[in-house]
């Protein structure tokens, strides 16, 4: 029987179509979802901007009163802290542990007894430091305390503060809006019409109040500044007679001359770290040498351009 190859062509064909292995590449070139989220890089640890080996310098520290009429008589100290270790407590909070050397600074005009109703009085021991001077060896100080005037406030409260400036301290500005919080309590607990003022873009603590403590009623002026580098750099402190009225203001210490006392402020900090002295910058917020600026969120960066 004769076949046509058309017929031939066509069986052909469809034995192929049957038996076809052929590969879809239509998703050749896609890689399935695994299903798994990208791993996030971990926040970096906290750090404080102090670390073991630092030397901090605070001087003058005290007060002057309106006794001499040739512009006032004072009494100074100055405090030096070697700073031996810097960690984290149960509750979050940094501790600084260091040795602290209180020696007087200067010859003394005027008794520490005179600066008794200071609150700057409660970072020392004055009256012990006017007989000889004081070491603190492996003193733990705290850093989450604003300044108040009452014995609360001890030595082992100054002058570290947990720094909420800008810097990696793991708080989230916790500790010191807390802080902000109790100085307003007792300032308001001395006096209710007291004016408060904190602020921690600029790690301000301020208040003007009326203060009964200890002798006749005085207006009181108390502003302590923390610096970026996790410590207490500036402190402006006044009392003057108060009288009915008197505004919780600024204007009535400029109005009065030469008050009756005073806190003496703390003129240049200094911070020496690996053998070279930095001097730091209640204004500028910043600790510099040489035209180098130190780091506040890694104490173990090298120095670099200021900022």
């Amino acid at each position: 029987m004769r076949v046509s190859p058309w017929l031939t062509a066509a069986f052909l064909g469809s034995i192929s179509v049957a038996g076809c292995q052929c590969i879809d590449d239509t998703n050749l070139n896609s890689r399935p979802d695994a299903g798994f989220p990208e791993e996030e890089e971990p926040p970096p640890p906290p750090v404080f901007p102090l670390k073991e080996g630092d030397s901090l310098v605070l001087s003058p520290i005290g007060g002057r009163t309106d006794e001499d009429a040739n512009g006032g008589s004072d009494f100074a100290i100055r405090i030096t802290w070697q700073v031996k270790s810097v960690a984290l407590n149960a509750d979050n909070r940094w501790e600084v542990t260091a040795d602290a050397l209180y020696e007087q600074a200067g010859t003394p005009a005027i008794p520490a007894t005179a600066l008794s109703r200071l609150a700057l009085e409660n970072v020392a021991d004055f009256p012990a430091i006017e007989t000889a001077p004081i070491t603190a060896r492996d003193a733990v100080f705290k850093t989450d305390r604003a300044p108040t005037i009452d014995a609360s406030y001890t030595p082992n409260h100054f002058p570290f503060f947990q720094s909420s400036l800008d810097g990696n301290d793991g708080d989230d500005d916790t500790v010191f809006n807390e802080a902000a919080a109790d100085f307003r309590e007792a300032m308001v607990a001395l006096d209710a019409e007291a004016q408060v003022d904190t602020q921690v873009a600029v790690g301000r603590f301020e208040a003007f109040f009326r203060d009964d403590l200890n002798g006749p009623p005085m207006l009181h002026k108390i502003r302590a500044d923390v610096h970026p580098f996790g410590f207490v750099c500036g402190w402006d402190e006044i009392l003057i007679p108060f009288t009915e009225g008197m505004p919780r203001s600024q204007a009535p210490f400029t109005a009065a001359g030469t008050p009756p006392l005073a806190a003496i402020n703390f003129g240049i900090p200094q911070l020496t770290r690996d053998g070279v002295t930095y001097t730091c910058s209640c204004f500028n917020r910043t600790c510099a040498a040489s035209g180098q600026c130190l780091d506040p969120t890694n104490p173990d960066a090298a120095p670099g351009p200021c900022p």
